[in-house]
């Protein structure tokens, strides 16, 4: 659901919403032990998503930094 989710936003140009929704489900990802996959979505979202609101901005890297420290657990 939060992968179409991220789709229809980006599909739509809204990247604050699309980040949201790769940031939800990166953080689902990392929780399910799949920090890679989580890193690989939420990196080229977080990227691309120019300027969005702080507190999303912010969410989302602090998403990377915990997929990076669970990677490196795996």
């Amino acid at each position: 659901m939060l992968r179409r989710a991220a789709t229809i936003a980006r599909d739509q140009g809204s990247r604050a919403l699309e980040l949201r929704a790769a940031t939800d489900l990166a953080r689902r990802w990392v929780t399910a032990g799949r920090p890679d996959e989580a890193a690989g979505l939420l990196g080229r979202v977080r990227a691309e998503a120019g300027a969005c609101n702080p507190a999303d901005v912010t969410a989302a890297d602090d998403v990377l930094g915990a997929a990076a420290v669970s990677a490196h657990l795996v």
